[in-house]
């Protein structure tokens, strides 16, 4: 049922780069409503979530809040602008849950990856497939309107963290059947904050 964009990131990468990650990467913890970093904010660090988990969201030009993804362990987020100093985050990255947070600080990485082209390789493929999980939530609700982006959503949550059961996918995520609700009210009525 899993697809390759919601796989889990020690599903996608080689044990050497997931290394290689583990050992640039300072733990920290967050609590809950924490920002890891908000949009506009400077894109140098990569976070991987060890534990807790994280809504993704991006300000609509009114001022809403759009919900992109909720992301949990053991996946990694942020957007890098490699040899940049003057990429911004495009979203905001608010903590759910309480956990631990590998931050990798990109002047670090980047000497890492230039070292070693096999992986450089690796994980630019990696941050390709985050990118189009991104982008293909907002072409979901700009192409197909809000009812499609609710389906779009379920689906996503179903293939995220759904398990196939004899009555049909069960849903792992702890999202409350209200937080559901309101949720899609909300993307009906133009907003997709949680």
């Amino acid at each position: 049922m899993k697809e390759e964009d919601s796989q889990s990131l020690n599903d996608t990468i080689s044990p050497q780069l997931k290394t290689l990650l583990d050992s640039l990467a300072v733990d920290v913890q967050m609590a809950k409503d924490d920002y890891l970093f908000n949009e506009g904010n400077q894109a140098d660090k990569l976070y991987m979530i060890r534990s807790g988990r994280i809504k993704i969201s991006k300000l609509t030009a009114g001022g809403r809040e759009m919900t992109l993804q909720i992301c949990d362990a053991p996946e990694m987020i942020g957007e890098l602008g490699f040899f940049s100093t003057a990429a911004s985050y495009s979203t905001t990255a608010t903590v759910l849950e309480s956990g631990t947070f590998g931050v990798v600080n990109q002047s670090a990485l980047e000497e890492q990856l230039i070292q070693n082209g096999t992986l450089a390789v690796e994980f630019i493929k990696c941050m390709g497939r985050n990118y189009r999980r991104t982008h293909s939530k907002f072409r979901d609700l700009v192409l197909n309107g809000k009812q499609g982006a609710i389906y779009s959503t379920l689906i996503r949550l179903a293939n995220s963290f759904g398990k196939e059961t004899d009555n049909g996918v069960l849903s792992t995520c702890r999202l409350r059947t209200r937080n559901l609700v309101i949720f899609a009210v909300r993307l009906v009525n133009g907003s997709t904050e949680f």
